[in-house]
């Protein structure tokens, strides 16, 4: 699949007459006349092929020319934050003694194994199944830990909950998946249990982290940044980690058919369109809804 990402903060923007540039964070929707799409006047019989334009500051990003006729998905959604995959380790009675309990944190994925150890011991017997958990949190907390684990966890009545990284100025690898195990427990009579993927990892829809990664990802494709022996520094990146953004993705056949003509050679164009959550995003809407409706495609709003 051939994918493409447009970054905006400006819906339905307009191209300058002089110099052909679409203003800075602007997108536009071209028709094949070069005109903007213009709300409800532009149908797959006015304009049957168009492309998105993105502006920047000194020139404009484009998608390839899509017909409308070979558009076979349109989708609009709005921002949704990513979920952590979470793990839990849950102390049961009072010790008789004192003792030593070991976590092991294993991530699961990534491009090697990766393993985090920690250790809680305490001479005594503790009083409550509530400071066992108590002294896993402040132990987890107080050690330096890889990355991929968030920095603190959470401890209620003997639940401690243990999350992982999501995308972040400090974690670029995407939503970690990791597992905990209790490997050793000498404290009487207490028992500890770890219970894995409580809450599981979902990536979310538009977070700031992930399309700036998608953008770096698709240099080559959206800045023509291949040769990088001969242009060593990596143009600016539009995306910004911190915002949110509601996401439009259009899905085109190439051709018009429905398999590639080569085998094992992937016949999609995918164009996605990110937009920070304001009213600009509504005029973009208003303007490509009618282009969807005459193709039979639901209207989409994002900011439902």
């Amino acid at each position: 699949m051939a994918r493409h990402l447009l970054i905006g903060n400006g819906g339905n923007a307009t191209i300058d007459g002089t110099t052909h540039l679409v203003p800075d964070t602007g997108i536009v929707f071209q028709a094949e006349d070069n005109e903007v799409f213009h709300a409800t006047t532009e149908t797959v019989i006015t304009s049957p092929s168009f492309r998105v334009l993105q502006g920047t500051a000194g020139a404009n990003i484009a998608s390839p020319w899509i017909k409308g006729k070979n558009i076979i998905s349109v989708t609009g959604k709005q921002f949704v934050a990513a979920v952590a995959n979470t793990s839990t380790v849950t102390a049961a009675t009072n010790s008789t003694s004192g003792g030593t309990v070991s976590l092991k944190f294993v991530r699961k994925g990534g491009t090697h194994a990766q393993f985090f150890h920690m250790s809680v011991g305490k001479s005594a017997a503790v009083t409550t199944a509530d400071n066992l958990g108590i002294a896993i949190f402040n132990e987890y907390n107080s050690l330096v830990k890889p990355d991929w684990l968030a920095a603190a966890c959470t401890e209620a009545d003997g639940v401690v909950t243990f999350s992982g990284s999501v995308p972040s100025a400090t974690w670029e690898e995407g939503l970690v998946d990791f597992m905990v195990i209790v490997e050793e427990n000498t404290f009487g009579a207490s028992t500890f249990t770890a219970a894995n993927n409580v809450a599981t990892a979902k990536t979310g829809i538009g977070v700031g982290w992930e399309v700036r990664r998608l953008e770096e990802e698709l240099q080559g494709i959206q800045y023509g940044f291949y040769d990088r022996l001969k242009l060593p520094n990596a143009p600016a990146l539009t995306a910004v980690g911190s915002s949110t953004y509601s996401v439009i993705t259009i899905v085109a056949t190439k051709d018009g058919s429905t398999t590639s003509a080569i085998n094992g050679v992937d016949n999609l164009i995918e164009v996605n369109i990110a937009m920070l959550d304001d009213a600009k995003l509504e005029t973009l809407q208003t303007a490509i809804n009618a282009y969807f409706t005459s193709i039979d495609f639901a209207v989409i709003d994002v900011t439902a």
